[in-house]
């Protein structure tokens, strides 16, 4: 309980700061794979999809 204001507002800060890497951790995740599903998409999937779709 020996914690100074001074240390709080600190350990605070660094928390959230933790808090918004990981949320933004996160978001750059789900953009890579939404990008890496769209060139796999492009790439191979796309000829399938249409396949799939004509029968």
């Amino acid at each position: 309980m020996g914690l100074t204001p001074k240390k709080m507002v600190l350990k605070r800060a660094i928390f959230k700061q933790l808090q918004y890497a990981v949320k933004s951790i996160k978001r750059q995740e789900l953009i890579c794979q939404t990008l890496l599903t769209n060139i796999l998409i492009g790439m191979g999937g796309g000829v399938s999809a249409e396949d799939v779709r004509g029968r």
